[in-house]
């Protein structure tokens, strides 16, 4: 029974990954910026034309809201539309 769980789980792990590399190919093969937040404003997802279009990091904006590209200006229109 245990090793039948492992074996079940393994299988389970390997199909995540497997899921994960497939849309990350879909993401990284996509022309022009494509990227997707939460409801917080969280970046969850983006390929790497967005970094270089933005000038910003992997790191750098996985920690920023989707407003902070925008001048402090335009961000309540902004705001209300998304």
């Amino acid at each position: 029974e245990i090793v039948r769980d492992i074996s079940d789980q393994h299988a389970s792990e390997t199909r995540a990954r497997e899921a994960r590399a497939f849309a990350d190919t879909l993401i990284e093969s996509m022309p022009g910026i494509f990227y997707f937040y939460d409801m917080e404003g969280r970046f969850l997802r983006w390929n790497h034309n967005f970094e270089t279009a933005s000038g910003y990091s992997g790191d750098e904006i996985s920690g920023m809201h989707p407003l902070d590209f925008f001048a402090e200006s335009e961000r309540p229109l902004l705001e209300a539309r998304i």
